[in-house]
């Protein structure tokens, strides 16, 4: 799985975990000081597939943020994946940070459909995988916010891939 990489000078002193399932603090030759998110991607998707629940609408304008602005060629690095700058962190930031409450109304507390919203769930996202999927799509953006966040707080640019 692709993950998203937070690229700086001192992070192993600025970064206050880690966590070796979500987050990885490394250090290589050609980076530098770096921080993994090791679901980054998959909750960057699992976004585009909470909004498509919400709003199909949100969810062109954010996918279309993420392919336009982000995954362009000119943007791509040698080695693979594409830059995300501070100000596209803030934009993305600003797209997903209040995802969790408007799902909210189609889950009860741990994640679940509730019965009530099943059917039109099912129909807009399906639910094959099976019913904690929301769940899960849930946690992994709250992860993708605290990350993104923190690259802000940071003022660091990011790395899809």
């Amino acid at each position: 799985m692709p993950s998203m990489l937070m690229i700086g000078k001192a992070l192993k002193e600025e970064f206050p975990f880690d966590d070796k399932y979500r987050f990885y603090i490394g250090s290589d030759e050609e980076n530098g000081d770096y921080v993994s998110f090791n679901r980054g991607m998959e909750a960057l998707s699992d976004a585009i597939v909470l909004w498509d629940l919400i709003s199909p609408q949100v969810r062109q304008e954010f996918e279309g943020f993420v392919r336009n602005e982000i995954e362009v060629e000119w943007n791509e690095f040698e080695t693979g994946g594409y830059r995300v700058t501070v100000e596209q962190t803030k934009r993305l930031l600003e797209m997903i940070d209040d995802i969790d409450l408007k799902v909210d109304r189609f889950v009860d507390a741990p994640g679940k459909v509730l019965p009530e919203h099943y059917d039109f769930v099912s129909k807009r996202i399906g639910l094959h995988t099976g019913n904690d999927r929301i769940g899960r799509m849930m946690t992994n953006v709250y992860w993708l916010k605290a990350f993104m966040r923190k690259a802000v707080e940071l003022n660091y640019e990011l790395a899809f891939g």
